[in-house]
C-alpha cells in the first residue's frame, strides 16, 4: 500500500515530491516519507498567503480561532496557552498582538481580578468569517466521504504522536473528529 498522496487518476505524485526530497531524504523507502513529510508541511504553509508584517500571523489566527470556540472561563490566556501547547508568554504575545488590531478585548474577572476574560470585538468577529483556514476545511470537503475519514485517522495519529514529543506543553485538540 503506498502512503504517497494519489493524483485522481489513481497515479502517485511521487515525481513532484522526489525533487523536494532529494537533499534532504535519507536513501530507500524513507526518502519518500520525508518527501510525503515535506508535502505536508509545505501545504500547512499555504493556508496563510499573506505574511506582510502588518498580516495574520498563524499563531494569531490560532488564537483567535481558539478565542471564537471557546467558553467564558476558558477564554484567558492560560486557556489559549494549554490549546496551543505553549507557555504563557508565547500566548500573551499574540493576545497583545490581537488587541493592538482590535479584534480581541480583555476584561477583568468579576470574581477575580488577577484573570482577565478574552473575547472576540466586532471587528474580530468579521475576521474569523474569513479565517484562512476555511478554505482548507473546503478543499478537504472536496474529497469523498471514506478519504476526509481517512485523511482525519492519519492526522489525528500524527498529531498525537507529535505532541508526545513536546512534554508538558502538549497541545489540545479540541477538534477531534475520529473516536
Amino acid at each position: 500500500m503506498s502512503v504517497l498522496p494519489m493524483i485522481d487518476d489513481g497515479h502517485p505524485i511521487e515525481p513532484a515530491l522526489e525533487t523536494m526530497a532529494r537533499e534532504t531524504a535519507p536513501a530507500g523507502p524513507q526518502k519518500s516519507l520525508v518527501a510525503l513529510a515535506v508535502l505536508l508541511e509545505q501545504t500547512v504553509r499555504l493556508i496563510y498567503p499573506e505574511r506582510s508584517p502588518q498580516a495574520m500571523h498563524p499563531g494569531q489566527w490560532a488564537a483567535l480561532r481558539y478565542l471564537a470556540r471557546a467558553n467564558r472561563e476558558a477564554a484567558t490566556v492560560a486557556g489559549l496557552a494549554r490549546y496551543l501547547g505553549v507557555t504563557l508568554a508565547p500566548a500573551s504575545r499574540a493576545v497583545s498582538a490581537l488587541i493592538r488590531k482590535g479584534f480581541v478585548k480583555g476584561e477583568p474577572d468579576s470574581r477575580d481580578r488577577r484573570i482577565v476574560r478574552l473575547s472576540l470585538t466586532p471587528e474580530g468577529e468579521q475576521l474569523i468569517q474569513q479565517d484562512p483556514i476555511l478554505r482548507l476545511a473546503e478543499i478537504i470537503g472536496e474529497l469523498p466521504a471514506e478519504r476526509q475519514h481517512g485523511l482525519t485517522v492519519v492526522l489525528e495519529h500524527v498529531f498525537e504522536r507529535l505532541g508526545q514529543k513536546k512534554g508538558q506543553h502538549k497541545a489540545t485538540n479540541p477538534f477531534v473528529i475520529h473516536s
